[in-house]
């Protein structure tokens, strides 16, 4: 697969600075979204354990942020393999807003380039701990759409 290839190949990964590959995935137990992820995982070196929920599967940005919130502190990097229109929200709402700093362009970057199915959005978060994590706390680092 294109993405793990690409996550795993380039350093850094994807051709940005201060990302890292993933250590942990949180992903849907969907069938699709599973198997999604564990391709990604597969062209990665299959060493990212892959946690999967029933409760990913329609669920809204508050549920996500606490399984996001949850994962151990020993985890610098994460990947969350969910759905549209969830995943394009909880995005929207982690990066900053308009006013809140000289990135409050990511936002309109993110609508501009569009959230279809298989897209990746980059985030860094400012956060000192996963249980941090809240709305407002990411800048965009990257966002890739198919094909890569």
């Amino acid at each position: 697969m294109a993405l793990g290839t690409r996550l795993a190949g380039e350093q850094p990964p994807l051709g940005l600075s201060d990302t890292s590959v993933p250590e942990l995935v949180l992903c849907s137990a969907a069938v699709r979204t599973h198997q999604t992820a564990q391709l990604v995982v597969e062209t990665m070196g299959g060493n990212v354990p892959v946690d999967s929920y029933r409760s990913l599967y329609e669920a809204g940005t508050d549920v996500v942020l606490q399984y996001i919130r949850e994962i151990d502190e020993d985890v610098t990097s994460a990947l969350v393999v969910g759905h549209n229109p969830t995943m394009y929200r909880l995005v929207w709402e982690l990066l900053r807003g308009d006013g809140e700093s000289a990135s409050s362009d990511d936002r309109d970057s993110l609508e501009a380039h569009g959230f279809p199915t298989c897209s990746l959005a980059i985030l860094t978060l400012e956060v000192e701990a996963w249980e941090d994590v809240a709305h407002g706390c990411g800048l965009l680092a990257g966002l890739f759409k198919p094909p890569y």
